[in-house]
């Protein structure tokens, strides 16, 4: 057993990956902190598994190289494998503030999860802490949908900014959702159901690599996002019904948000809107947004759905 596990997911980052695995191997004031890290080469197609060659002596490094299966089964397996009391989920083409493993052995004597921001680096001279509007201390998992979720504020869902404690993923079988797209937001409602004590540590210990090409945050969404979208609002809905009016504004503007994108092909934009114009999906919009959170916005842009989607789509050009 060790005190930390980190899990890295590894798929064609061959220019990056080295920056990932050193940020973690250089962690300062951890020398009493006992940590591993989990690298598991999802299938690369490129020299990735050349650049991990150069840490398969490393005792503290445990390289996996395996057929691809997508990012939810990669860190699946990862807390399956993970020796750790604690989790944290690092992107190969991401990186870790040299702070991050100090700090958490502190946070994690006060909840069984830890939430911190993350620094999106776009290039050397441009790089943006998006912290909450929360004190540091601890809350509850309610408190934290609140006044994260229940004010719009989405960049609190990607799983890589927390540190979660192993034995509580373990017991509830919380997984993330496989094949599916977005999977983050699903595996967050989940965390937060499970998960009963949260302390914020205001520092951004997560550094979150935009406009890399090809990465999913980069790509041209295609219907496969809203499907994502889908599988994921419909699990979220089979753990919490309507009964939070937080989660059912995250339910209708994780929905909504889904039409006002660019689209890789017209095919793929006709799809969404024929999905949206679905008597189904009204019916579940209309249900969220009577017992939601209120937000001006989502409930305009929900009504003009329900009326016709390529009104929403037409007012976002």
């Amino acid at each position: 057993m060790c005190k930390f596990s980190i899990i890295i997911a590894a798929y064609n980052v061959g220019e990056y990956i080295e920056v990932a695995i050193n940020s973690c191997l250089n962690q300062r004031n951890s020398e009493d902190i006992s940590f591993e890290i989990i690298v598991i080469n999802d299938g690369s197609t490129d020299d990735t598994g050349e650049h991990l060659k150069k840490y398969q002596y490393n005792a503290n490094i445990n390289i996996i190289n395996q057929e691809n299966a997508g990012l939810s089964a990669v860190r699946n397996s990862g807390v399956e494998i993970s020796k750790g009391e604690y989790i944290l989920f690092l992107d190969g083409d991401d990186w870790l503030s040299p702070n991050t493993i100090y700090l958490m052995n502190e946070a994690v004597e006060q909840s069984d999860l830890v939430l911190f921001p993350m620094q999106y680096y776009y290039n050397e001279n441009n790089i943006v802490t998006k912290s909450y509007p929360l004190e540091e201390r601890q809350y509850s998992s309610k408190e934290i949908l609140e006044k994260t979720i229940g004010h719009s504020i989405f960049n609190v869902t990607p799983a890589p900014c927390k540190c979660y404690k192993r034995e509580i993923l373990i017991y509830s079988n919380q997984i993330f959702l496989k094949g599916i797209l977005h999977e983050d937001g699903p595996y967050f409602m989940d965390t937060m159901h499970n998960f009963k004590t949260v302390t914020y540590v205001n520092e951004g210990l997560y550094f979150y690599r935009q406009a890399r090409e090809n990465s999913i945050t980069t790509s041209k969404r295609t219907y496969r996002n809203v499907e994502g979208i889908v599988k994921g609002t419909s699990h979220i809905f089979d753990v919490y019904g309507y009964n939070n009016p937080d989660v059912n504004l995250y339910y209708i503007s994780s929905s909504i948000m889904q039409i006002l994108p660019k689209y890789r092909t017209k095919e793929d934009k006709k799809l969404v809107l024929q999905y949206y114009r679905q008597l189904s999906i009204k019916r579940f919009l209309f249900t969220a947004l009577i017992h939601s959170r209120f937000n001006f916005k989502t409930a305009v842009l929900t009504m003009l759905t329900l009326v016709d989607p390529a009104i929403v789509s037409f007012l976002n050009r």
